[in-house]
């Protein structure tokens, strides 16, 4: 049995401090993320690099002052005919190869038709929208 408590209602000053809060590391965290995604981009290169030059040299591992780094093969699935693929598995009952999860965007265009898809419900999620304050 869980106790939940029941959440204090907040003065409109203490609400209207945690937007202009919540605004501020949300902008904050923007700045990293540019930050971040600069580095994810030098990263990216380099890893292209690493891996371009390991195929083309026929080499399995380099290693540097700090890291050995070693190229490894994975297959993965890239569907070339969906109509194959489907028929595979509905003829085989193989639904285990495809995600497990409805399309969002083919679900909204459906409930805006008012059409009702079985075993799916609509589960709300919420986000904050910004204006400037005048």
């Amino acid at each position: 049995m869980t106790n939940e408590a029941t959440p204090t209602q907040l003065t409109s000053k203490e609400l209207a401090d945690i937007a202009d809060r919540y605004w501020l590391k949300r902008t904050e965290r923007l700045a990293a993320d540019k930050i971040a995604a600069a580095l994810a981009a030098e990263e990216a290169q380099a890893k292209a690099t690493l891996i371009e030059q390991f195929l083309l040299q026929d080499i399995t591992a380099i290693g540097g002052k700090t890291v050995r780094l070693a190229i490894k093969k994975d297959l993965v699935p890239a569907v070339k005919d969906w109509s194959q693929l489907y028929a595979y598995i509905k003829d085989n009952n193989a639904f285990e190869l495809l995600e497990k999860r409805p399309g969002r965007l083919a679900c909204k265009e459906r409930w805006e038709h008012g059409e009702i898809i079985p075993g799916v419900d609509a589960f709300p999620s919420y986000s904050l929208s910004k204006e400037g304050v005048k």
